[in-house]
């Protein structure tokens, strides 16, 4: 759990970048990925590739050992795979491995405007903090939200 050695490097992370650049309204660049193989144990990636080995979703979330907290950054799914429970099974079992590795918080920002994303952190688990003006640019706020274990 959370080790380098299991950090995908090269053309697997190209693949993640390329699906991110795909199927994200803001996909990171090349240079942000590559930038997580500097500290890879500063970050987790899960990931589900169908039987032919085609990815088709992914969450990338922060670590903080320190806090026992992992911060959701992007969860991409597919566009053939949403709404069929893939984002969610996704989430769940990240939480489940990484609670039984001592994380117990985990949070994340949505957009306000993102009802089926913010029904399923409910769903989760996942309680409302606040309400953050204009984090994703003009007129485009978030919800930061929290789902404890402890």
């Amino acid at each position: 759990f959370l080790e380098s050695e299991n950090w995908p490097e090269g053309p697997e992370l190209m693949k993640v970048c390329e699906f991110d650049r795909a199927h994200f309204p803001f996909p990171w660049s090349i240079e942000s990925w590559m930038e997580t193989q500097i500290s890879p144990k500063n970050y987790l990636l899960s990931t589900f590739y169908d039987q032919s080995g085609i990815l088709k979703a992914f969450s990338l979330w922060r670590v903080s050992r320190e806090e026992e907290l992992l911060h959701l950054l992007k969860i991409v799914v597919g566009p053939g795979m949403r709404r069929r429970g893939l984002g969610e099974t996704l989430l769940q079992e990240t939480v489940k491995m990484a609670g039984s590795h001592g994380m117990g918080r985990f949070y994340l920002e949505v957009e306000e405007g993102n009802f089926g994303a913010i029904r399923l952190y409910e769903k989760l688990g996942f309680n409302k903090l606040h309400l953050t003006k204009n984090f994703y640019g003009k007129s485009r706020n978030c919800l930061k939200m929290l789902k404890s274990l402890k």
